[in-house]
């Protein structure tokens, strides 16, 4: 409120400073903070994951909260966060009795539906059928792993905007290359690549065979476990 008053009286100053200094002088850049219209403030030690803060003027999601307690100073919280404009991740760690501007964000699930006449990812609302269409490259490449009418995509917006898409957690997919098991032969303690049906190559365990069902988790797109029937 104090930022607001003192930019207000800023801008009502501006028409005797220029009759001061002539009509040309432009106006001052002025870089205000970015104020998301829905928030409220919280202590550090509340942080959860799945949060979003304001830290700076940007959004972060936060990916993992770690308590640590310090005899004698109240203890401090570590948090791995997540830009949720680029996407980049880092660490910040903060006092547990900290003050932190929490975001609140709408989001909706939505179903893949496959491809617009565009090229873009149609995606629809299952509460109320409302369509978003994505341009491919929002989704990094892990769109090969979607399935018509049946994945569920995690949309979350900022003023009606869209600022982050949770894809599933984990999908289903077929080992098409490999190279082939050989039992007693040494394995390689970091498995081997394993090219799947989408195109994508992941690294499997030394066991897992071509033809075979994985479970892959995303978006980081790790094995998880071998699927049969």
């Amino acid at each position: 409120e104090h930022f607001r008053a003192m930019h207000a009286l800023y801008r009502a100053s501006l028409p005797a400073l220029r009759s001061r200094v002539g009509s040309r002088l432009a106006a001052p850049t002025v870089l205000l903070p970015r104020v998301w219209s829905h928030g409220y403030k919280v202590s550090a030690g509340e942080l959860k994951k799945g949060m979003y803060i304001d830290k700076g003027g940007k959004i972060f999601e936060i990916m993992k909260c770690e308590h640590q307690k310090v005899a004698m100073r109240g203890g401090f919280i570590l948090a791995e966060m997540r830009n949720i404009f680029d996407g980049s991740k880092g660490n910040d760690k903060f006092r547990s009795a900290e003050s932190v501007e929490i975001v609140e964000l709408e989001s909706g699930k939505y179903t893949y539906e496959g491809l617009s006449e565009d090229e873009k990812f149609l995606l629809f609302e299952n509460d109320n059928g409302d369509s978003k269409e994505i341009p491919k490259e929002r989704l990094k490449g892990l769109d090969v792993y979607l399935e018509e009418e049946e994945s569920e995509c995690h949309i979350i917006f900022l003023e009606d905007k869209i600022v982050d898409i949770h894809m599933p957690k984990e999908a289903v997919v077929t080992v098409e290359k490999c190279d082939p098991y050989v039992k007693g032969q040494q394995a390689a303690p970091t498995g081997k690549p394993a090219l799947l049906d989408n195109g994508r190559t992941v690294k499997v365990p030394n066991y897992v065979e071509k033809g075979e069902d994985i479970r892959v988790r995303l978006p980081d797109e790790v094995f998880i476990e071998r699927v049969k029937d």
